[in-house]
């Protein structure tokens, strides 16, 4: 029997599996509102492709992904190969009167703008939960950006489940804005944003006059680059000299293992 009013929901590339991680289910609540949530558990590489197929065959009300950088990526291309409507940094949605109704972050993070959609599919990416509490970058208690020295658009994914590990918003430099492997809205520089958060993390960022000038009210600074002689070395509080592709994992792992201890009854 077809589903009535599918909603496919792409998983979250921190979900293991035994449970659906935070991003996950707060996309699943709010597919709920609008229809039968679907949950697509696939790796990146495979995302895009498997989630076309399926919205040929099911006819999706929406699909659902997270607005982080490889889910940008994924959308654009389910997007244009369905030519259906995207809608991006989602914050809320809604179904009023058989019409679907969502809220986007706007360009300066402070106002909301309000559309209605009619018609099927569309594809949505939603902000997650700490994008939609801290507004905007500049207001984010915790911040993690990446520059050149990610090495690619794939690169900067790991900077995005680290950043929601933590809680916190993605940034990115200039350069890596230029490069189409951040958000325009996200680059950290001057002019442009100005951050001030409780914690700065840095992947890959050399660390020009410019990016530091805008990181300078942040009040703890952890760096992480090859290059023992990045300038933001010299500016961090705790600086990590080695590949992020090697210390990042390690840091999530570690992450995840202290989350799931603190969870567990049997260790309180």
């Amino acid at each position: 029997m077809p589903l009535v009013d599918p909603v496919l929901v792409l998983a979250d590339q921190a979900d293991d599996d035994v449970a659906p991680a935070q991003g996950t289910r707060e996309l699943l609540t709010l597919a709920r509102r609008i229809g039968t949530p679907v949950l697509v558990r696939l790796p990146v590489e495979e995302a895009a492709v498997a989630l076309i197929e399926m919205a040929r065959r099911t006819r999706p009300r929406a699909i659902l992904i997270t607005a982080d950088h490889s889910g940008e990526l994924i959308s654009a291309r389910v997007s244009v190969h369905l030519e259906a409507p995207i809608i991006t940094d989602v914050t809320d949605l809604s179904l009023e009167g058989g019409r679907l109704r969502t809220v986007q972050e706007s360009a300066h993070g402070t106002d909301h703008v309000t559309s209605e959609i009619r018609g099927a599919p569309v594809v949505i990416t939603m902000c997650p939960r700490p994008r939609r509490r801290a507004a905007v970058l500049t207001e984010a208690d915790v911040v993690v950006a990446g520059g050149r020295g990610v090495g690619s658009a794939e690169g900067f994914s790991l900077l995005a489940r680290l950043a929601h590990a933590l809680g916190g918003c993605l940034g990115g430099t200039h350069t890596a804005g230029e490069l189409g492997w951040a958000p325009r809205h996200a680059c950290i520089s001057l002019p442009g944003a100005q951050i001030r958060p409780r914690l700065y993390v840095a992947g890959g960022v050399s660390g020009s006059l410019r990016h530091r000038a805008a990181v300078r009210r942040a009040r703890t600074v952890v760096a992480i680059d090859s290059d023992p002689d990045a300038p933001i070395l010299r500016e961090a509080d705790f600086g990590i000299v080695g590949d992020l592709h090697r210390v990042l994992p390690a840091v999530l792992d570690e992450l995840a293992r202290r989350s799931s201890t603190v969870s567990d009854p049997a260790e309180a």
